[in-house]
């Protein structure tokens, strides 16, 4: 009798503990993913470091439950709309999907094309697929798996865009022992044009600003020169086209890194959105410096790469005041577009006002990018042309 009473506790026990898995893994759609992801965000804070205190880890619970209950695509289209409009939120919600690459790389049973098909989506920054190469760059790789990793990123960017290119090159510059010049070698062998870019761009990246919680806390990589981030490009003999750009646009990254640090000080101490004049004059001195430093010795080279992307990559990571009040920022491109003058790369002038204000697409709220796009239509094309993806954007507002 006892034996026959344990069989039907067990199985009572067994049922319970299956409909409690399959509860826990059902997908709980849109509405339930916003309403757990406004949970995470408070707009009264003012600081970069209040929000990361308040919302870091109430995303990365959220962003960890999406994935494992198979719902991500939910959480995804959720989270697309308040990130849009929190730049903040969005910024810290880069790094939990760093730091969840372990846990994902398990879930996905070591199965990189699965979790890059999965987790590649335009959201966080791209951090959450960028994870799961953290664990990718790890390890030495074959060039051909290498070359099986890029072809998984390729196809999952022929479905939705992610930043999946420039994970490769985070994961190539650790898995060869912290060495960039090795790290690009391995970019410029993959396979198409905007791969090797953005994954040159993304060696560079993890040389000096790393984005996981635990290499923020261990690397340490002083930014040199700027000069020398250019001519560190200029001594590389690239097989291919499109990683040379990548390069220059990477030192062009670092270089607006460097920038939004150096002059994030003269913010108000209270609000990272605002600053003071000598805020924006500082800025200003700064681009004009990065500016001679990207251009500097171009026509000595034998067209490596285009200036204008290291430019544009600088004019895309500034401080964060230099882009939220709309009639100052407009004011700041025209100063400094003035100052610059008439520039030609490749037979062509560059405008520099219309990549000026084209550099706030990632950090300015998408109403008042519209209102941008429509004021100034040539900044449209400009952010449509650098990505594709983004040519609904005003329509879609």
């Amino acid at each position: 009798m006892k034996k026959y009473l344990y069989i039907i506790i067990l199985t009572v026990i067994s049922s319970t503990a299956i409909s409690i898995i399959f509860i826990n893994n059902e997908k709980k759609g849109i509405d339930y993913w916003e309403k757990n992801i406004r949970l995470c965000q408070n707009k009264n804070l003012k600081t970069e470091r209040e929000v990361f205190d308040y919302s870091y880890g109430c995303l990365k619970n959220s962003i960890r439950s999406a994935v494992f209950s198979d719902d991500f695509n939910s959480w995804y289209l959720a989270a697309e709309p308040i990130m849009a409009n929190d730049i903040r939120l969005e910024y810290v919600c880069h790094i939990p999907g760093h730091d969840l690459g372990g846990e994902f790389n398990e879930y996905f049973k070591n199965d990189y094309k699965k979790a890059i098909m999965a987790l590649g989506y335009d959201i966080c920054g791209g951090g959450i697929v960028h994870g799961i190469f953290d664990i990718w760059g790890k390890e030495k790789h074959s060039v051909g798996e290498w070359l099986r990793i890029s072809e998984a990123c390729i196809e999952q960017n022929l479905i939705r865009y992610s930043t999946c290119g420039d994970a490769i090159g985070h994961a190539a510059y650790e898995s060869v022992g912290n060495n960039l010049s090795e790290a690009i070698n391995i970019c410029d062998m993959l396979q198409q044009d905007w791969i090797r870019n953005s994954c040159a761009n993304g060696s560079f990246m993890q040389k000096y600003f790393p984005q996981s919680s635990e290499l923020k806390l261990i690397r340490k990589e002083t930014i040199p020169n700027w000069d020398s981030l250019i001519t560190f490009c200029d001594r590389i003999d690239f097989k291919q086209s499109g990683t040379a750009d990548g390069c220059y646009g990477g030192a062009g990254w670092v270089i607006g890194n460097d920038i939004f640090f150096k002059s994030q000080k003269y913010s108000n101490n209270i609000n990272n959105f605002k600053a003071s004049n000598e805020g924006f004059t500082n800025t200003i001195d700064l681009i004009l410096k990065a500016f001679n430093s990207c251009i500097k010795n171009y026509n000595l080279k034998s067209n490596k790469g285009d200036p204008s992307v290291c430019i544009n990559l600088v004019l895309n990571r500034l401080p964060l005041f230099w882009y939220m009040d709309s009639e100052q920022f407009i004011k700041n491109c025209e100063k400094v577009s003035n100052i610059i003058g008439i520039i030609e790369f490749n037979y062509e002038d560059y405008d520099f006002f219309s990549n000026c204000i084209a550099g706030g697409y990632e950090h300015i709220n998408r109403p008042k990018m519209s209102l941008l796009f429509e004021k100034f239509p040539k900044v449209n094309e400009i952010v449509r042309s650098r990505n594709p993806n983004l040519a609904g954007l005003v329509k879609n507002i």
